[in-house]
């Protein structure tokens, strides 16, 4: 799975959390808790990307009301 571009961060993190219900049903086959955490591994680094942008936006914002 490709996390699509325009995703938001809690689409995301809603995804995580079925994907992590998924992982803990004993119904849940092998194989598909390998796509499963594949999957969850990349929605987790499109999260973190997030974050990280989201913190250098506050930063900025912090920098031009300081006036520097």
């Amino acid at each position: 799975m490709i996390v699509p571009d325009g995703m938001k961060f809690e689409e995301a993190l809603a995804r995580v959390e079925e994907i992590t219900s998924l992982l803990n049903s004993p119904s849940t086959a092998v194989d598909e808790m390998v796509d499963l955490y594949r999957e969850a591994s990349l929605l987790l680094v499109h999260c973190e990307q997030k974050l990280a942008d989201a913190r250098l936006k506050m930063e900025m914002v912090e920098v031009k009301a300081d006036g520097q």
